[in-house]
């Protein structure tokens, strides 16, 4: 499995659509998010990462209480 950060370099790299390709791409949902936290929205890599997110939400498990 590429680190999240070979990813995006493929992804800034890459020819075709970035959505497509964005969306097929397997990464770490937590990783995208902490990443997402610290680009600048308006560069490459923030857009890539805006996309990786879109595809890889990070999932809260809460437990339901019991009546």
């Amino acid at each position: 499995m590429e680190t999240l950060d070979q990813v995006v370099k493929g992804l800034v790299s890459a020819n075709g659509d970035l959505d497509l390709n964005s969306r097929f791409a397997v990464v770490d949902a937590n990783e995208v998010a902490a990443a997402l936290a610290s680009v600048e929205a308006d560069t490459a890599e923030g857009v890539v990462l805006r996309l990786l997110a879109k595809y890889n939400p990070v999932v809260v498990v809460t437990k339901k209480a019991k009546s």
